[in-house]
């Protein structure tokens, strides 16, 4: 079987999405524990971290077996955009911790 050049792209950039949303997923719970806010938005992130932390450790345990039709986009790409935009909300509400520390 031989792929093509937009295949091997494709196939390249889902394990670079998946490496990226895995060393994500180490980083952002330090984020949010070291996050300079109140105990009920630390609880939030980290219930959002533990849903995408728990559908990319669904899927490399049990991979995708019994999903209906289309159904494997969600957790195959979902995932690590996940990630990824949690990593950028973080970041954004750090930034604006820090400048509301340096306007007072």
């Amino acid at each position: 079987m031989r792929f093509s050049a937009g295949d091997i792209i494709l196939i390249y950039s889902i394990i670079g999405g998946w490496l990226a949303g895995l060393s994500l997923a180490f980083v952002n719970p330090f984020m949010i524990c070291f996050m300079d806010t109140n105990g009920r938005a630390k609880a939030a992130h980290l219930m959002v971290w533990a849903a995408y932390f728990g559908s990319g450790l669904t899927v490399w345990l049990r991979g995708l077996n019994g999903m209906q039709s289309e159904m494997w986009l969600v957790p195959i790409f979902g995932t690590p955009i996940g990630a990824a935009a949690h990593f950028i909300v973080l970041l954004w509400i750090r930034r604006q911790i820090r400048l509301r520390k340096q306007a007072v």
